[in-house]
């Protein structure tokens, strides 16, 4: 990266390959030289006002034993002052070095092929607590807390615990979801959903389903506590011959060409425009003028351990961040366009532009964000917001695992299977003989209190046969009586 993240205006200067230290030859770098042994600068780059970045990447560090030959040879150079100030703390240098750190991290799990980062486990432990009541005087709270792992290999695991805790007992009872997700290296994402099996029973019980839900028993039992495989490519492939299954006869021949050359363009888009590709177009340099943390001297929050920053979010860097991105998006876009063959001009527009004053509207409507910073380390991010009748409190604790293994499960059923057998299912299911529904009360009368209210607004109606037949009426019964 060409500035540096604490005074763009100074540009640092390149190290020198050192000379390997022996007995004959002891290790002796130009004066000039910049240590790499930290992400701090030195004495002479110390902006007076510091702009930390919590997004900014650093230099990569080197390997210990050539940490401590640099730093004897610094010894030998009288360079003992700088080397007291490199070994120094302030929360400035801290706040800086910890968010490149969090961010390398980041870029090593989204890209492992590109990176050179050291730290290339994470593990977020966080909870949601979520207070909604309406305006009837009802309330009741949502909660949630999950766990993310994820290493270099692009390989993710993700576990949830979602309680309704009565906030919607009417609807779901009390019932408790617990989700196991994890993806593996590049292949797809597997699922695992508990308490589904609890959740549609007390649907049915409460009569928000006027079917059977036995109908559906076989479904529920491949899904509830199993493993799904969620291969989107082969689902989608599925949809499509259904529609081509659905329609045969009804389309001619061009439509369904029409449709084989949009599912192959979705194909290609969805190739064209990867996770990696669009993060690729992140400048850092970009996030450094929209985001820093600086140290919160509030008495409110309080942390056992670490220093408490705020994030501050700067509404000109922040529009030359998106301005930036959306460039960089559109050209790709463009690209991909062109590759797969799509010729739609409403896709792309270039001449969007976030402006500041408009971002600032929304700067100024955030909660306040916390970061805690210990050991040079990210280690928690938390803030809570309230809105009308919703209250929301999230907190989220950071680690750096040495190493994280995420195995792949043994069983799993993949989602085109089970969409394939849901369809089949639905279309056996969708006949009347199998209902027991009663289509012959038309003939029947009105109840007393319909009768009369449609008299009192004009209409004398005696059965729901007359009452069917006067659109008038109808309208009046429903909206009135």
């Amino acid at each position: 990266m060409d500035e540096n993240p604490t005074n763009p205006n100074i540009t640092p200067v390149e190290p020198q390959e050192p000379v390997p230290q022996t007995e004959e030859q002891p290790l002796a770098p130009e004066p000039t030289t910049v240590p790499p042994v930290a992400q701090e600068p030195i004495a002479s780059q110390v902006p007076t006002e510091p702009t930390n970045s919590i997004v900014e990447p650093q230099p990569k560090k080197k390997k210990t034993g050539l940490i401590i030959g640099l730093i004897i040879a610094l010894l030998f150079l009288g360079g003992a002052i700088v080397l007291i100030f490199l070994l120094s703390d302030s929360p400035e240098k801290n706040a800086q070095i910890a968010s490149g750190k969090l961010f390398d991290t980041m870029s090593a799990i989204i890209s492992p092929e590109a990176s050179t980062a050291e730290n290339k486990n994470i593990k977020v432990d966080g909870k949601i607590d979520l207070s909604v009541s309406s305006d009837y005087g009802d309330s009741g709270n949502i909660n949630a807390n999950f766990s993310l792992e994820a290493n270099d290999n692009a390989e993710a695991r993700a576990l949830v615990n979602l309680n309704f805790d009565g906030a919607f007992k009417e609807l779901y009872g009390d019932t408790n979801i617990d989700l196991e997700a994890r993806e593996i290296s590049k292949k797809n994402p597997f699922v695992k959903l508990d308490g589904i099996s609890d959740l549609v029973e007390n649907i049915s019980n409460n009569n928000y389903y006027y079917g059977s839900t036995s109908d559906f028993s076989s479904i529920i039992d491949k899904i509830d506590g199993k493993w799904i495989e969620i291969d989107l490519e082969e689902t989608m492939e599925e949809m499509s011959n259904l529609t081509k299954s659905l329609s045969n006869g009804l389309l001619d021949e061009s439509t369904n060409a029409y449709l084989d050359e949009s599912n192959s363009q979705r194909k290609c888009l969805t190739n064209e425009l990867n996770v990696e590709k669009i993060t690729s177009l992140i400048n850092p340099s970009d996030l450094a003028e929209a985001l820093s943390l600086v140290v919160y001297n509030g008495n409110a929050k309080t942390v056992e351990k670490g220093t408490i920053y705020t994030l501050k979010i700067n509404a000109e860097g922040t529009a030359k961040f998106f301005n930036n991105y959306y460039q960089k998006y559109q050209e790709l876009l463009k690209d991909a366009l062109n590759k797969c063959d799509i010729e739609d001009n409403t896709l792309t527009n270039n001449n969007y532009e976030f402006k500041a004053e408009d971002i600032e509207e929304y700067i100024d409507k955030l909660p306040e964000i916390f970061v805690v910073i210990n050991n040079k380390e990210i280690t928690q991010i938390s803030t809570t917001y309230s809105q009308n009748n919703v209250t929301a409190s999230i907190e989220l604790n950071i680690s750096y695992p040495k190493s994280i293994e995420i195995k792949e499960p043994e069983t799993s059923t993949p989602l085109s299977k089970l969409y394939t057998d849901m369809m089949e299912l639905l279309v056996d299911s969708y006949s009347y003989d199998d209902y027991d529904f009663d289509f012959d009360d038309d003939d029947d009368d009105l109840e007393e209190d319909y009768a009369k209210c449609l008299k009192e607004n004009g209409y004398d109606i005696k059965t729901y046969t007359e009452l069917y037949d006067n659109d008038e009426a109808y309208d009046v019964w429903w909206d009135k009586c």
